[in-house]
């Protein structure tokens, strides 16, 4: 017979499972870990003379989104950094490594950018996008290309790490990763609820793209195409194209382009995603994935 368990054992048992740190404490400590980042991050930019008042988040610029996400970002790392630590885990558990992460992360941008293309071409070949000119050209336009470019390189690492980095892998260390592929896809839904012109076709191209990206992690064990489908898909919305983004419009974009006709083949306000061509787009991304990603060696799971 096992001796009976003391109190101490019993308090250890509460925090610590078979698989670590269980999974109620650990999102609590990852949203602590978050919170204090933050806070640390305001306190050393008051310090300097930048206030939050100077960080506006209804700026919908190029330029304010970078501001509002460069904290964002830098809070979620911090944060990530810190469950590294206490888990004794590397940052590969946590989908951040794999092999050859500039190679998948420029494949992801490619086939990202090619498939929004593919979906606003066919929506202008339906007459459901009219194509209005150019908003911009030489100088002012690379610049805004390239201000552009960076602030949905910061929007996409923000998204997909908040989601299907420490989540994902922390869920999967419970359930599965197909359980936890579709937990963190709902919630990643659910972040888009509220954006202003949103629609029942937008959010659920959001869960389908979600667990598009959730394959092509299971495939390569790393979220890098993902970050690059996901930066190059926002950018070509946004400043190439000038459409709006799950409801966002656009500021600074190269191209007008403008939805008519039927809100479900256009999109209306939503923008491309809140189209019913895009579940076909999407389709493609997933066979891409597929056929296109190797999958990576079998690990030992800890």
């Amino acid at each position: 017979m096992s001796e009976p368990k003391t109190l101490a054992d019993r308090a250890v048992w509460i925090f610590i499972g078979p698989k670590g740190i269980r999974l109620p404490w650990s999102i609590l400590l990852i949203l602590l870990a978050l919170g204090a980042a933050a806070i640390l991050s305001i306190l050393l930019l008051q310090a300097f003379g930048v206030h939050m008042q100077d960080v506006s988040a209804t700026d919908n610029s190029a330029l304010g989104t970078i501001k509002t996400t460069l904290l964002t970002l830098a809070a979620l790392i911090t944060a990530t950094l810190f469950m590294a630590v206490i888990e004794k885990r590397p940052l590969d558990q946590y989908y951040l490594g794999g092999a050859k992460p500039l190679l998948r992360a420029a494949q992801g941008a490619g086939i990202g950018l090619a498939l929004i293309a593919l979906l606003i071409g066919a929506q202008i070949a339906l007459g459901v996008a009219k194509f209005d000119g150019f908003a911009l050209q030489g100088a002012p336009a690379l610049i805004s290309g390239a201000t552009w470019a960076v602030a949905f390189l910061l929007v996409g690492m923000i998204e997909e790490m908040a989601f299907r980095g420490y989540l994902l892998a922390r869920f999967e260390r419970s359930f599965g990763f197909r359980w936890a592929a579709i937990i963190t896809t709902v919630l990643f839904s659910a972040a888009h609820y509220t954006n202003a012109g949103e629609s029942w076709i937008g959010l659920a191209a959001v869960v389908l793209v979600g667990l598009v990206f959730c394959y092509a992690i299971w495939k390569t064990g790393s979220l890098w195409w993902a970050f690059g489908w996901h930066a190059a898909w926002d950018w070509g919305e946004t400043y190439l194209f000038g459409t709006a983004d799950s409801g966002m419009p656009p500021t600074g974009s190269l191209m007008r382009i403008h939805p008519q006709g039927a809100e479900w083949l256009s999109g209306g306000a939503t923008g491309p995603e809140g189209s019913v061509l895009c579940f076909a787009v999407l389709g493609i991304a997933g066979l891409c994935v597929h056929y296109l990603l190797p999958k990576r060696a079998a690990t030992a799971s800890g």
